[in-house]
């Protein structure tokens, strides 16, 4: 388990302490105290962490939709398509003639000296 022994509330600045029995981090009076949730200090409003209903069908959808597209894996990798190749190939050469160029300005720099 890790050490809550270093924390301070972010609105006093007092210093909190740790209660394993209840899992919470408060001030020494206790007027003041925050949930630990599976190991990490919450410091907002419980009511961020409950399960907020929808109140639409449109609302379950989209986030049925939206956690899906995360869960999956790419189905395509980068450059897969002509305008990913041809702006990856863009970009290429362009941070290539940089670096060519400041080579060549360098070397001249360097002859010039010699």
């Amino acid at each position: 388990m890790a050490t809550f022994d270093r924390f301070i509330d972010p609105k006093t600045k007092e210093r909190l302490f740790y209660h394993p029995k209840r899992q919470i981090l408060s001030t020494e009076d206790r007027k003041i105290s925050y949930p630990i949730i599976k190991g990490i200090p919450r410091f907002v409003s419980p009511e961020f962490y409950r399960q907020s209903i929808p109140s639409c069908k449109d609302e379950v959808q989209a986030g049925r939709s939206f956690g899906k597209k995360w869960s999956h894996p790419r189905n395509r990798s980068l450059g897969s398509k002509e305008f990913d190749r041809s702006s990856l190939e863009e970009q290429f050469w362009q941070c290539w003639d940089a670096h060519l160029w400041k080579t060549l300005n360098a070397f001249s720099k360097m002859l010039k000296g010699v």
